[in-house]
Order: C-alpha cells, then sequence, then structure tokens
C-alpha cells in the first residue's frame, strides 16, 4: 500500500474521524497528542485518552495500527509538493 505524507494535525483527524465511524466506541474517547496538552508543533506522537473498555481500547489500537501503515507523518514545513 501507498504512504501518503500528511501533518501530525491531519494525522490526528484521521485517527478521530476513523474512530467516530466505529459504532462500538464511546462518544468521549479521542485521541490526543502527546505528551498530553502539547500543541502538533511540539508533540512527539499521539495517545487514546482514557478508553472506557478494554474492547474500546484494542479498536483504538487497531486504528491507530492501520493509518501507521497508511501515512507518514511529516513537521509542517516538509509536506509533498510538486517540485
Amino acid at each position: 500500500m501507498a504512504t501518503k505524507k500528511v501533518t501530525k494535525k491531519k494525522y490526528l483527524r484521521i485517527l478521530n474521524k476513523r474512530l467516530r465511524a466505529e459504532p462500538d466506541v464511546s462518544s468521549s474517547a479521542l485521541f490526543v497528542f502527546y505528551p498530553l496538552g502539547a500543541k502538533a508543533k511540539h508533540a512527539t506522537g499521539v495517545v487514546a485518552c482514557e478508553p472506557h473498555s478494554g474492547p474500546e481500547f484494542a479498536i483504538m489500537a487497531a486504528i491507530q495500527r492501520k493509518a501507521a501503515t497508511e501515512f507518514i507523518v511529516v513537521n509542517e514545513g516538509n509536506k509533498a509538493g510538486n517540485g
């Protein structure tokens, strides 16, 4: 599968959009930047924000695992371009 370059913000949006599409996940489940409270510029990763059950955590892990194979996260200044 081809990988696509995305920014940290875009990657986080993708994860949360996929999470919202899962019927067995509570509406309060969320992916957030790590360390907690960090802005994209200073984030070193993403984490699950307090999953409420084991199955919910497993779904979140599967979402993140699949997205990690599809995307390469780049800094804001390193977006893919035409040249």
